[in-house]
């Protein structure tokens, strides 16, 4: 007979990284799981606020429907467990996470493997964040409702992205527009989409290079498309109450939930996107578009899976 801990599928609480790729993690702990019938534990989601540079921890059941994921769980046959001190776990937080990057760039999705495939769709359905059902999500869906002809975009144009993004460049040798100024992306938008004039840009407004009505102003005079921001619909003490891991969550539900998305498949946050429109109608979206294509507008075809332009 023996005390020790057993080995579990999970991970401690990870900082640094941003709640979609948390979220792809989480998919292979779930997989891992399931596939080695070893137990589980619900991990803790980290906010990671780039200005303060803080990184906070919080309850999975605060961020996401604990009774989704247990029902899930239930369906599958897994089981979850709770962590202790000395929980020892199979391995690590970026194993998970590049387990499922390899997964996505190897065929999911595409018949050969049935019960995988099932499995990760379910998954990603079960995994609903608490704030989609709030009031404040519903307002906020309704305000965009009622403005004509508009289309989502998350737009890189952040510090911390004009730095990441000649790396990428640099490391794969691509010929992909990955950073691109505010001007430059709608630039493209309207050469591609030329009836589009109505704008939600996804960004983290705190850290962008530009003040946003700067910005707002430079894209409706060189494109004629006019831009929102979440801050037009949502007072200063709202984004401090709900805080960037929330808004980032209101920002994935406005996005996915649109009819045209525009992003950049760089961006873990915009394939998720993609997937997650994938597995909650069970088509590919007609209207999903990549803005680093070097070209026009690239139309997604890749169920968001893939993270380079296939066609270059």
């Amino acid at each position: 007979m023996t005390n020790e801990s057993p080995i579990i599928c999970g991970y401690p609480p990870h900082k640094g990284v941003g709640v979609s790729n948390q979220k792809m993690a989480f998919l292979s702990v779930l997989l891992d799981a399931f596939e080695n019938k070893v137990p589980l534990a619900l991990p803790m989601i980290s906010e990671m606020d780039q200005i303060s540079r803080r990184y906070d921890p919080f309850p999975f059941e605060e961020i996401f429907s604990k009774d989704h994921i247990y029902a899930f769980c239930q369906r599958w046959g897994l089981m979850v467990v709770e962590t202790a001190q000395d929980t020892t776990y199979r391995t690590s937080f970026e194993e998970y996470y590049w387990s499922t990057f390899r997964l996505f760039h190897d065929g999911l999705f595409n018949g050969e493997k049935r019960e995988r495939d099932g499995f990760v769709l379910d998954a990603i359905r079960s995994l609903r964040p608490n704030i989609s059902s709030s009031l404040f999500a519903k307002a906020l869906k309704k305000e965009l409702e009622s403005i004509p002809h508009l289309a989502v975009a998350q737009f890189r144009i952040e510090k911390d992205w004009q730095q990441h993004a000649p790396l990428i460049v640099e490391r794969l040798n691509t010929k992909e527009h990955v950073w691109l100024s505010h001007i430059g992306i709608c630039q493209k938008i309207k050469a591609s989409l030329p009836s589009l004039n109505n704008l939600y840009v996804l960004c983290d407004e705190q850290a962008l290079l530009l003040p946003k009505e700067q910005i707002r102003q430079e894209c409706l005079f060189e494109t004629g498309i006019r831009i929102y921001f979440k801050s037009d619909f949502v007072s200063p003490n709202e984004l401090a109450l709900y805080g960037p891991l929330r808004l980032s969550l209101i920002d994935f539900e406005m996005a996915y939930q649109s009819p045209v998305f525009i992003g950049n498949t760089r961006s873990t946050f915009s394939n998720m996107v993609t997937i997650q429109h994938y597995a909650m109608f069970g088509v590919h979206p007609h209207s999903h578009f990549a803005y680093n294509a070097p070209g026009p507008l690239y139309l997604r075809k890749d169920k968001g899976l893939l993270h380079h332009i296939p066609d270059l």
